[in-house]
């Protein structure tokens, strides 16, 4: 009987001597980890911005319903459909832009299944507004942590994908992120990177912004 490719691979791992794993070579840190607070934003902001992310800095004098409006009036965003996560609760959204007068808000609690919430993310939906976790200097990247409040949905079939950012989460580099992330709150649902846009340049070698994802994506710092 013939021996299947994948059993003789299998058969060589099998008998391939035990190598003890080497030790993982020490790596610097990115300078972003040793800037001062400001710093740290204004870099995580550029490194956003080469992504061709927009970043909007709230006021604290302004109600941040009105900061909202503002950025939807510029993006032509009149329907949006909001999570009910604590990022965004801390920054008192979605309620402050409930009686926003041009702007169409729905939340992710106010629908009657996940098939209607479905259909109306992906075909009603102009924008998601969700909280993001962590954003990153190093590479001007948003963390998400998706649970029952934060659904994965909200920042991914929409064509903007709003995130609210308190200036006290963004970090130097991801192993920030991820050591708060995990000593601070209960193990997310799941996890996700977002580095700018959804962006392809599978055909052609044309590249094209929303294939799979947003085609923009809007941080409103608070």
């Amino acid at each position: 009987m013939s021996v299947s490719v994948r059993d003789q691979i299998l058969v060589r791992l099998r008998q391939a001597p035990a190598r003890a794993v080497g030790q993982r070579p020490a790596v610097a840190p990115p300078k972003e980890t040793g800037l001062a607070r400001e710093d740290r934003i204004a870099a995580f902001c550029a490194r956003f911005a080469e992504q061709t992310g927009i970043v909007y800095h709230h006021d604290p004098a302004r109600e941040i319903g009105e900061t909202l409006a503002e950025i939807c009036r510029a993006h032509d965003i009149r329907r949006v459909i909001s999570g009910c996560d604590a990022v965004l609760a801390a920054a008192g959204l979605p309620d402050a832009a409930m009686d926003i007068p041009e702007l169409e808000l729905r939340t992710q609690a106010g629908f009657a299944d996940r098939e209607e919430f479905a259909e109306a993310v992906f075909a009603w939906a102009d924008a998601g507004l969700t909280g993001a976790d962590y954003g990153v200097a190093e590479s001007g990247t948003l963390v998400l942590a998706f649970d029952r409040n934060h659904a994965r949905l909200l920042s991914l079939a929409p064509g903007v994908h709003i995130a609210v950012l308190s200036r006290d989460r963004v970090v130097g580099a991801y192993e920030q992120a991820m050591a708060e992330l995990g000593g601070v709150r209960e193990i997310p649902s799941q996890l996700c990177f977002v580095t700018g846009p959804s962006m392809t340049a599978d055909i052609q070698a044309m590249p094209f912004k929303g294939m799979h994802g947003p085609g923009k994506i809007i941080v409103l710092l608070v």
